[in-house]
């Protein structure tokens, strides 16, 4: 039954491209994400040949604060400006 509803066994199915943004800092409350979790989506992203990038935010909780979230907004936009537009 865990198969059938991990994601990580369904990544074969997403045919848009994705980013995904973490901080190395995420996950120490437990309302955050480890940051091991978004480095193993990328991987399983990339073994199912979905066009994936990855952003790690140096010292970044969960939320970007200042500078960095103007430098994720960014990354972001040129992201969308590459596969959107």
């Amino acid at each position: 039954m865990l198969r059938a509803v991990s994601p990580l066994y369904h990544f074969d199915s997403v045919s848009a491209p994705v980013l995904i943004a973490y901080g190395t800092e995420d996950g120490k409350t437990s309302a955050g994400t480890p940051p091991e979790w978004s480095k193993k989506m990328y991987e399983v992203f990339l073994e199912a040949g979905v066009d994936a990038e990855i952003l790690a935010f140096q010292g970044e909780e969960h939320s970007f604060i200042g500078d960095p979230w103007f430098q994720f907004m960014a990354k972001t936009q040129l992201f969308f400006d590459r596969h959107v537009k």
